[in-house]
Formats: C-alpha cells, sequence, structure tokens
C-alpha cells in the first residue's frame, strides 16, 4: 500500500471509530463488543468507510455507512477527516426488565405461576439475539398483596436493578399505586397483565401504565347484557367493597336496564348474613357475584341455605369448579361470564407448545399466563424499536411495535424473532399477542378481547357462547 494511501485509511479508520464510540459501542474482546472498519475503493480513486458490528451469532452486520465517510483521491496528504457519527442499537449492557409479582400470602402460587409467561417470553426474545444484540435479563420482586409494596420495589428495581421497564404488579390496587407514583418520577414503563379494574383507564400516570387484559369495565357490560338477555329484569348485587369491586359495580349498574338492589361486602370475612338478607327482601330472584371466590362461598354459606333466590349469575373470576362445589345442587345451570385471554390461535402461534416444552406438561397455566407473555414481549419488542435504554422512549414504541400499520407477526418462538428481525431491518411491525391483538388506546387499555358464556353442568364449567369484542376508549368514569 503506498504511503498517500496508507494515510487516507488510516485517518477514515480513525474517524469512524472515533464516530462509533461517539454513538456509544463499545469494544472489547468479547464478541458481544467487536466491530471491524470496511473501506471501498471508488470508481474515481477515492475511498468509503463503513462500520461494522459484531452480531450475536458471531456473524457480522449490515455495514454502517455514514454521512460524512467518503475521502477524495485527491484529498489533502496530512489532513484529518473525521466521519459523521453512526447511531446503533448496540450496547454495553443489556436490557434488564423488571416484574412485579407475588412470592407471598395466599396468592403466592398463583404469581410462582403468572411469572412462567414473563420467563417465557424472555426465553423468545434470547434466542432470536435478545434486545440491543445482548440477552434480556429477568429481575422480579415479590409485592405480597401491598399496593404500598408494589410502588416501592418499583423504585428499588429502577434504582438498584437497574431496570429499563417493568411487568406488574399484578393486581389494580398495586398499578394504581405504582402508576400515579413510582413510575412518570423513575420514566420507566409498566406494563400489567391482571390489573383490571375500570379505574386504572383514568390513572394520571403520564401515559408510563399499560396493561394487556381488558378493563372490568367490559366484562361488567357483557355481565348486565347476560343478564339481560335471559330475561332477569330484576337482580340483587353482592359486591367486593376494594377499589376492583366498586368499580366493576359501578359498570354494571350503568348497563343494566333492569331494576338492581345491592350491598358491598367487607373483603376476607367469614360470613355475609346481614349482606344476603339486605338484596334478599328486594325480591329478586337471581343473585349477582361481583366478588372474589372466597368471599362468594362465604356469601353462599348463607344465600343457598336461606332459599331466597332462584339462581346466580357469576362475573369472571368466579368460573371456578370449587365454587361450584360448595353447592353442587344449587349451582347447576348458574351462569356466568369471563374473559379469554387468547388472541392467536394455536395453529398459528403454538404458544401452549412452547410453554409445555419449557416447564413441563403437568404444570398448570395461569389465568393471566398469556397476559404475562404479552406484557413482557411488547416492552422487549418496544424497547429494540426504540434502539434506546430511555423508559420514555420505550413507552412511546409500545403503541408501535403492538398496533397497525406493520407486518404482522403472532404470538410464538417464530413470530417473536420474525419482528426483531423486522425491527432491526427498519421496519414496522404488528405484533398480535397471545392474549389480545395489544392495540392500545390513549389511556393504555387494550380495545379487544375475547370475552365467553359460561355455565355450570354435571360437575364441569361448558363453554356457552365465545366471541371477541373490540370497544372505543372510555372518555369518562360512570356516575
Amino acid at each position: 500500500m503506498g504511503t498517500a494511501k496508507a494515510r487516507v485509511v488510516a485517518t477514515l479508520l480513525l474517524g469512524m471509530i472515533i464516530g462509533a464510540i461517539a454513538a456509544g459501542v463499545s469494544f472489547g474482546q468479547s464478541s458481544e463488543g467487536e466491530a471491524r472498519i470496511g473501506v471501498l475503493r471508488l470508481p474515481d480513486g477515492g475511498n468509503q468507510v463503513a462500520l461494522q458490528l459484531r452480531e450475536a451469532d458471531g456473524g457480522w452486520g449490515e455495514p454502517l455507512v455514514p454521512d460524512l465517510g467518503v475521502q477524495a483521491a485527491d484529498a489533502e496528504p496530512g489532513k484529518w477527516l473525521y466521519s459523521s457519527a453512526i447511531a446503533v442499537q448496540r450496547r454495553a449492557e443489556p436490557m434488564r426488565l423488571g416484574m412485579l409479582s407475588i412470592r407471598s400470602g395466599p396468592f403466592a402460587e398463583l404469581g410462582r405461576l403468572t411469572e412462567h409467561g414473563a420467563e417465557l417470553a424472555v426465553r423468545h426474545v434470547n434466542a432470536a439475539g435478545g434486545v440491543w444484540g445482548l440477552p434480556v435479563e429477568l429481575v422480579i420482586e415479590d409485592t405480597g398483596h401491598d399496593a404500598g409494596a408494589a410502588a416501592a420495589h418499583a423504585r428499588r428495581l429502577a434504582t438498584e436493578e437497574g431496570v429499563h421497564a417493568i411487568v406488574g404488579p399484578l393486581t389494580s390496587s398495586g398499578l394504581q399505586a405504582v402508576g400515579e407514583s413510582a413510575a412518570p418520577e423513575l420514566g420507566v414503563p409498566v406494563v400489567s397483565p391482571s390489573a383490571s379494574s375500570p379505574a386504572i383507564t383514568f390513572l394520571d400516570d403520564d401515559d408510563y401504565a399499560f396493561r394487556t387484559i381488558i378493563s372490568d369495565s367490559v366484562q361488567a357490560e357483557v355481565l348486565a347484557r347476560l343478564a339481560m338477555e335471559e330475561g332477569y329484569d330484576k337482580v340483587a348485587v353482592v359486591y367486593r367493597d376494594d377499589l376492583w369491586g366498586r368499580h366493576l359495580h359501578a359498570h354494571f349498574i350503568a348497563a343494566y336496564e333492569g331494576e338492581a338492589t345491592s350491598a358491598a361486602l367487607a373483603p376476607d370475612r367469614e360470613s355475609y348474613a346481614d349482606e344476603v338478607a339486605e338484596v334478599a327482601a328486594g325480591g329478586a330472584p337471581v343473585l349477582v357475584f361481583i366478588t372474589a371466590p372466597r368471599d362468594t362461598i362465604a356469601v353462599l354459606r348463607s344465600a343457598v341455605p336461606s332459599g331466597a333466590f332462584e339462581t346466580y349469575l357469576f362475573e369472571h373470576s368466579n368460573r371456578r369448579i370449587d365454587v361450584y362445589e360448595t353447592f353442587p345442587e344449587a349451582l347447576e345451570n348458574a351462569e356466568g361470564i369471563a374473559y379469554v385471554g387468547r388472541h392467536v390461535t394455536e395453529a398459528e402461534g403454538r404458544w401452549e407448545a412452547d410453554y409445555q416444552a419449557a416447564f413441563g406438561a403437568e404444570e398448570p397455566l395461569s389465568p393471566w399466563a398469556r397476559e404475562t407473555y404479552d406484557a413482557a414481549i411488547s416492552l422487549m419488542l418496544a424497547a429494540e424499536h426504540a434502539g434506546s435504554a430511555d423508559g420514555t422512549r420505550i413507552r412511546n414504541s409500545l403503541r408501535a411495535v403492538g398496533g397497525p400499520p406493520g407486518i404482522r407477526f403472532p404470538a410464538s418462538s417464530s413470530g417473536v424473532a420474525g419482528a426483531l428481525a423486522a425491527i432491526r431491518a427498519g421496519r414496522e411491525i404488528d405484533l398480535d399477542g397471545e392474549a389480545t391483538a395489544l392495540d392500545w388506546g390513549p389511556n393504555g387499555d387494550v380495545l379487544a378481547g375475547h370475552m365467553e358464556y359460561w355455565r355450570f353442568r354435571d360437575g364441569e364449567i361448558a363453554t356457552v357462547r365465545e366471541f371477541e369484542l373490540r370497544f372505543e376508549p372510555e372518555a369518562a368514569p360512570p356516575e
């Protein structure tokens, strides 16, 4: 190589390296940090430089060509030329994904199973090269059933564990606490798989709180619709006196066109005889339950022996065989509604097969495993789309990866790999989650979901009808 040409290449190499450093590329001895400079001889005798980064699979990525990176053949000897900086998505540190789960108290086993959804999502992403070219790390914190603990642990995850986004919390009260304080203050987006209270829609969260489960406002309207379709023009209602129960009850009353007598239930009591007597006095033949299963069973112990009601109507959380087994004869053919977390078909996505391969065919599914998977996948794809560890930029990319327009990808290992490849190629994507379509409205609510009517029958729970709903964002809470 001639002296003049050597000087040209040397100056360009140095300029490219300086530009790469400015763009955040780390150079080291491991394959995760390697880069090289390419020099293309041009027809006029000049040189064009490009930067290449080592990919996670050991190969080299596409050449990254700067806006300023050409030196003419007749350039003045000894004069430095620096390339422009190149924006790249490689990072020296991996994405850290937090999860606020429940690992203590009576719901600890349910929390453990729910975590499987996030674990499977991380496996799928890491098998496809990770985020920013590095494997994602999952960090899980136990909040118990305490909203204050959820906010405290969200802060710890962000400030001490360095997470870039958070799956959870699992409770509505927890998401309210995190969404209105920790998430906006820290600039960290949170996506809950199970916080279904209608109150979440109207959080003062600066758009940092999302969820992958439909709002209970929709479930309440479907429950009211079922009551009217069955011809129940007069009902009694018992509802759990907490954030979840009060708002679900308000939406039911707003949607129901008949006469209703209601009683609030203080949570987790052993008996509700007084409340049952209160609503029974109205003479309604149907008792509607907006309650947690433990409260439901306690109410039934008073309601069934009293003989005050001809039948019973249940919301989503009471779709359980242990509820039926409390009084099987009285509950035979009793009906309910449920949210069905299933959007992508098994033939298309093979999500359940992936789940069983990861955790064993005998491991039960949490009611929110699919929603948790969707929450985790959405945050990781948003981080890749944002090309940044900045929580605000990740938040801003959530709707871009979850909704149209874009190339559609189903929730599965192959779908996630395809989605990541498309993002890296600069293409827009539309991820269809395993539980919902992940089309988020302005308040962070998904705007479509599957519902079902079900019935207790012969010791089992039978699906009567399943259907998909699409709905408009709520503008204001009910009075």
